[in-house]
């Protein structure tokens, strides 16, 4: 069963994952592998570079 509350962060990352063609779980896992978690959970990740 899933969950039915979304967290902010969700929107964000199916944002992130639809910029770069991916499924949302992809895209988490990348954030987490990249040792970006910290930085995605303050909401300060910038992909505009």
């Amino acid at each position: 069963m899933r969950k039915t509350t979304k967290s902010p962060g969700e929107k964000i990352v199916k944002d992130i994952a639809n910029q770069f063609g991916t499924s949302p779980e992809l895209a988490e896992y990348r954030i987490k592998r990249l040792g970006l978690w910290r930085a995605y959970q303050n909401r300060s990740i910038d992909l505009r570079g």
